[in-house]
């Protein structure tokens, strides 16, 4: 488990006092994948070093599994970093070593003999789908490839706790798909801890568990991820769910078209999750209220292992009508919004 008690991290420059983290509280559960997400100079990178220690707080307690990292001396300090493991979003592998002498490096560092040694690379490079590229050298791999390299020497000597920061950053969407797909096998086969920062919420939305929202050093916002996704509280968090959903633009453009035509009713917008997204209940919705319904946009994806839907609907009817409709709606576990059109209601 990893404690974070009341951390703060500033620094001190000519202009006055930068307050990167100010007074943050965390708790992340044993083989948990916690993200935390936020714009550039949101505090995130410094935040996530201060867990290890490559950022020593101003003030607070950090403390991983049963030792107060805060507490440690040097000596200690560097024998407990070997149970974190992290990776970053430029790889930071050594260009004159191949990838095996890369995923050795740490093991070397920690006194562990050839044989041993020999055999954990190999175990890492079939964990991580790189036995091929053993003898290869960094410039000769792909980015993917690279960030492959870096979480098998991030594993090599067998952490507790990964940290990733801005691990996919530089990657295409698809090389980070593959790389989000291999951090979570890697946490369900070694239940491994993964602490990840991002300003992406689909990485948050693929494999996250719980999700902090970060702003101006401090958390806005945090809870599970299907929790959030379903209701955003702060307007950062609804930007960032907004952009996930990859509808905004397109939704825009058919509801400024639909407003432009419309002279009655009212359009919705329905959120629906887990196993609401898979049932008829439009359908029912249309029966039951004896209203027409006409679908404008809408789309499924899903968030971690969950169902999360979004569908703009415009209800052609009296207020009574588009009352009744939300009413129904939200009986059936439907998060509804409705937009504010600029005409007026029948």
């Amino acid at each position: 488990m990893i404690q974070l008690k009341g951390i703060r991290k500033h620094f001190k420059t000519a202009a006055g006092t930068i307050r990167a983290v100010d007074d943050i509280d965390l708790t992340v559960e044993p083989g948990e994948i916690f993200g935390i997400i936020g714009y550039s100079g949101a505090g995130k990178s410094t935040l996530i070093r201060t867990i290890n220690l490559l950022e020593p707080p101003t003030a607070g307690e950090v403390r991983v599994g049963e030792r107060v990292f805060t507490q440690l001396s040097g000596r200690e300090l560097r024998e407990a970093r070997r149970e974190i493991g992290m990776i970053f979003q430029q790889f930071h592998l050594l260009w004159s070593r191949t990838v095996k002498e890369n995923v050795r490096f740490p093991l070397e560092i920690a006194g562990v003999g050839k044989a041993e040694a020999d055999e954990k690379v190999r175990h890492m490079l079939e964990l991580v789908g790189l036995t091929d590229k053993a003898d290869a050298y960094p410039a000769q791999l792909s980015g993917g490839q690279k960030q492959r390299v870096g979480i098998a020497r991030a594993l090599a000597n067998d952490p507790k706790v990964l940290l990733c920061d801005e691990a996919t950053s530089a990657l295409d969407p698809k090389t980070t798909d593959d790389i989000l797909r291999l951090l979570q096998k890697i946490n369900r086969e070694l239940n491994l801890t993964i602490v990840l920062i991002t300003h992406e919420m689909h990485v948050i939305r693929k494999i996250c568990h719980r999700v902090a929202v970060m702003e101006n050093g401090r958390f806005v916002e945090s809870g599970p991820v299907s929790d959030v996704f379903r209701r955003p509280k702060k307007e950062i968090t609804r930007r960032f769910v907004r952009d996930v959903a990859g509808l905004e633009e397109e939704a825009k453009e058919a509801l400024d078209l639909s407003f432009r035509d419309m002279f009655s009713g009212r359009i919705l917008k329905c959120t629906f999750f887990g196993t609401e997204a898979k049932q008829p209940v439009i359908s029912r919705c249309i029966r039951a209220c004896e209203v027409d319904l006409s679908i404008l946009q809408g789309q499924v994806r899903q968030v971690n292992d969950t169902a999360y839907g979004t569908l703009y609907v415009h209800v052609d009817g009296s207020s009574e009508q588009v009352a009744r409709v939300v009413d129904f709606l939200r009986g059936s576990d439907v998060e509804v919004e409705v937009l504010d059109s600029g005409f007026p209601s029948a």
